[in-house]
């Protein structure tokens, strides 16, 4: 899947996609330490959000590149939601 995003967004025109990505994969790894029962509720939901947040907006980039930052920030805000 990666091959088909960058063949079609390659990273140094699209370097925000690109960071977004690393968001997701960042959150995932993250992600992998929720079964720690010492995390705490606020941490957990810490984890949710950095990867919510990081999904909604490659989304956003994927539909259109060129997002303002009103737009950025709503694609945020609607990830944490999520």
């Amino acid at each position: 899947m990666l091959r088909m995003v960058y063949g079609q967004y390659p990273i140094a025109q699209y370097r925000q996609l690109n960071n977004a990505m690393l968001s997701i994969f960042n959150g995932q790894k993250l992600s992998l330490a929720q079964g720690d029962e010492s995390l705490t509720a606020d941490q957990l939901l810490q984890i949710s959000m950095i990867k919510g947040g990081a999904f909604v907006l490659v989304g956003a980039y994927l539909v259109y590149p060129g997002i303002s930052n009103d737009e950025y920030e709503f694609a945020i805000g609607m990830g944490l939601l999520l």
